[in-house]
């Protein structure tokens, strides 16, 4: 995710294949050697289940890196169209009513109604503001957003219709929040909202249902 020599900070991720739950499972970290020969394999960190991961670095002035092996590169509409940023843990993008990424149509991109979403926000205006969008605007896209029912809710919707949302009040501008979405099944019932980890209370649980799209997958805009 980071390493900066200069203020010596760093975060990384890691895979480790078994984690004892009953002793201590150890693993290692060699440094201090120029020549030694990179071991990194940021795809494989990732298991299949991933369907992409961004971590808003800009890879260059017009594109953010998937780090998954699907290669689903976000691009910028325009040269630092979304601005690269300092982020909660390493890097941002600063998305608005015109910047923002999109990437194009794939296979590992299509929605079904078992998945996640999940992203570090931070919103600087209470408008209503999209997160993550998948066909937006087509029968069963997929939208997850900020303040579609009221003043810092969260949500997520098909065209014409909310399919779960929360209640209002849960951002606040200026504020670094996780949230996530989780669907686990067709129909009604089957929606989890998640506001820095904890589970939200539901105004809507409702049953339309997502479809594969055609369009391009957009990350701040619809």
């Amino acid at each position: 995710e980071r390493h900066d020599a200069t203020t010596q900070q760093a975060e990384y991720w890691v895979r480790i294949p078994l984690v004892s739950s009953s002793e201590d499972t150890e693993f290692y970290l060699y440094f201090g050697k120029a020549d030694a020969p990179a071991a990194v394999d940021s795809t494989a960190v990732w298991s299949g289940d991933y369907a992409s991961v961004w971590h808003m670095v800009d890879e260059t002035a017009l594109s953010v890196k998937d780090s998954t092996a699907n290669q689903n590169t976000g691009v910028k509409i325009g040269t630092n169209q979304p601005q690269a940023v300092a982020g909660h843990i390493a890097g941002a993008q600063v998305y608005g009513g015109t910047d923002y990424l999109q990437i194009a149509p794939a296979g590992s991109l299509n929605v079904s109604n078992i998945m996640t979403a999940a992203a570090w926000i931070r919103p600087g205006i209470t408008n209503r503001q999209t997160i993550y969008s998948h066909g937006a605007n087509a029968a069963g896209g997929f939208q997850l957003e900020i303040n579609g029912q009221g003043a810092g809710s969260l949500g997520t919707i098909v065209p014409g219709e909310f399919a779960a949302y929360t209640g209002a009040g849960l951002f606040n501008t200026g504020t670094w929040n996780h949230v996530a979405y989780v669907r686990t099944g067709t129909g009604i019932g089957n929606h989890a909202l998640y506001f820095n980890g904890v589970p939200q209370a539901l105004g809507a649980n409702a049953g339309p249902n997502y479809a594969d799209q055609t369009s391009p997958t957009l990350i701040g805009a619809r």
